[in-house]
């Protein structure tokens, strides 16, 4: 299979960072007290917020394995110059793009731009796909409480491990002895404000374990009042509660 990777390895499994460095440095600084030995990453490094240059600064350190997300790939649209695109997506989702358009290196840019929309890996004998949305789409949701169809579909497909991101929500989901699982966010996670999540796992073992992480968010929700006050959305989820 592609992309295969070291054995007896413990992994972090990260996603939907978007470009939120204060989230990530303390995450980082989390996984070290877990002998990880590599992440991987499920897409979205940019969007929403505003310090993605500094975001792959911190991951320059790691041994990492990543996808592109959504934004990632709207991404191109402003680099190209899609005023149609850009201006959608400014009515949604705020300056996130225009920051990275603006503060990622040369090569930053590249590398993101040569990130696969997917990656199939073999890891422990463990047949993995790493993917951001779904197995078919980049754009497509899969919740916590999707419908058993979703997951028995994604089994049909005969992987060990399916790993996902998107949902900014945690999953971990076993159907038909395939382990469905997505980290959540670590940037902006959307069951609870500013309490990052990542994963340890390990595949040989068929094991995963959900972290939590807080981190500040009255910075973050200063700057978005500053650069996106009529995308209140993105201050509003820094401060949701536990439901």
């Amino acid at each position: 299979m592609p992309g295969d990777t070291g054995n007896n390895m413990k992994y972090a499994l990260i996603s939907d960072i978007h470009a939120n460095p204060l989230a990530l440095e303390l995450v980082l600084r989390d996984i070290t007290l877990h002998d990880i030995d590599k992440l991987l990453i499920a897409g979205d490094f940019v969007g929403y917020y505003y310090r993605p240059d500094v975001c792959f600064e911190l991951l320059e350190e790691w041994n990492w394995i990543g996808v592109q997300g959504n934004h990632d790939q709207t991404l191109q649209d402003f680099v190209s110059g899609n005023s149609v695109m850009m201006q959608i997506y400014r009515e949604e989702y705020g300056s996130g793009l225009d920051e990275a358009v603006k503060r990622l290196t040369l090569n930053q840019r590249k590398l993101l731009s040569s990130l696969p929309e997917k990656r199939e890996l073999l890891i422990d004998e463990q047949k993995v796909l790493l993917c951001h949305g779904s197995p078919w789409s980049i754009n497509e949701r899969i919740y916590p409480d999707a419908k058993l169809e979703v997951f028995t579909r994604i089994s049909s497909l005969e992987y060990d491990w399916v790993i996902l991101g998107h949902t900014h929500y945690p999953l971990v989901q076993e159907t038909n002895q395939t382990l469905i699982v997505n980290p959540g966010s670590v940037g902006q996670p959307r069951d609870i404000g500013g309490l990052a999540s990542w994963m340890v796992v390990d595949f040989g073992k068929r094991t995963c374990q959900l972290k939590r992480v807080k981190f500040p968010t009255q910075k973050l929700i200063r700057e978005t009042k500053l650069l996106d006050p009529k995308v209140p959305y993105l201050a509003e989820v820094l401060m949701r509660k536990p439901r």
